[in-house]
């Protein structure tokens, strides 16, 4: 019986101390990544017409993939967040840098983690996603043309949903000449960079209207989103492009120092 308690009390030991070593190991990480997606940030192209394309989303998104939705999404937020503190940014910008990026870098590390662990080929998904695009793309075109003609915003809004679907349309062929982690990095990664862009644009203006109500109202609010809106798709895309590059030969280096051991090994 004294047998049976020591070992019970040596194994709640010895996970106590994996417990501990995780959590130093999560710390690490997503200081590393903070410093290493703050810095990226810089590395930045300023769009002519509002927004900018940079580097820190990429980083970011390697993050959540690599080592978790967790680590990802805390030095991604804070990371970019604090950029745009340091250079000058309004509130209603650091408030939802902090805010959408960690909403969908948590999302891209936890829906990879799912699609590994579900094992199975998903095929339909991105031309599922292009579909729902397609759709709304069409809803808001019927919108200009039927109500609002001299609002080119709708036509604009209709341009930007089919792009989207076109996008998902050519990852749905490159989904088939990646190898299984591959794919799935992809997948989430697209569906990430999908609800960066439309989050961007959601709580651009909710923010302005909540927090520079006297400056901005909706259509103001509107129009400046969607201004930033080309820029959020081009880095979008740049995004996936890398990912799609990238991600493998990073995986498997990090494979063999990743001391999290959630992802399977090569």
């Amino acid at each position: 019986m004294q047998n049976q308690e020591k070992i019970i009390v040596k194994n709640k030991s010895n996970d106590n101390i994996q417990n501990n070593k995780n959590l130093l190991f999560k710390m690490i990480y997503c200081a590393t990544f903070m410093a290493l997606i703050f810095v990226s940030t810089y590395i930045k192209i300023d769009f002519p017409i509002g927004g900018m394309i940079h580097l820190g989303n990429f980083v970011a998104i390697l993050a959540s993939l690599l080592f978790g939705g967790g680590i990802g999404s805390i030095a991604g937020s804070v990371g970019m967040g604090l950029f745009d503190l340091i250079n000058g940014y309004g509130i209603t910008t650091v408030l939802r840098t902090f805010i959408v990026k960690f909403i969908f870098l948590f999302i891209i590390g936890y829906l990879f983690r799912i699609l590994l662990k579900s094992n199975k080929k998903h095929k339909i998904l991105p031309l599922i996603i292009s579909l729902i695009f397609i759709i709304l793309g069409t809803i808001t075109l019927t919108i200009y043309l039927a109500l609002y003609k001299n609002e080119n915003l709708f036509l604009i809004s209709a341009i930007f949903l089919y792009i989207f679907a076109l996008l998902f349309f050519i990852v749905y062929f490159i989904y088939y000449k990646a190898n299984k982690i591959l794919k799935y990095a992809i997948m989430s990664s697209s569906v990430g960079i999908i609800c960066n862009i439309i989050l961007e644009f959601v709580f651009r203006i909710v923010l302005l209207l909540l927090l520079d109500s006297s400056n901005y109202d909706f259509n103001d609010a509107y129009i400046l989103a969607i201004t930033k809106t080309p820029s959020a798709i081009i880095n979008g895309a740049l995004t996936l492009v890398l990912v799609f590059i990238c991600f493998m030969p990073l995986y498997m280096i990090t494979n063999k120092i990743n001391r999290l051991n959630d992802l399977p090994k090569q």
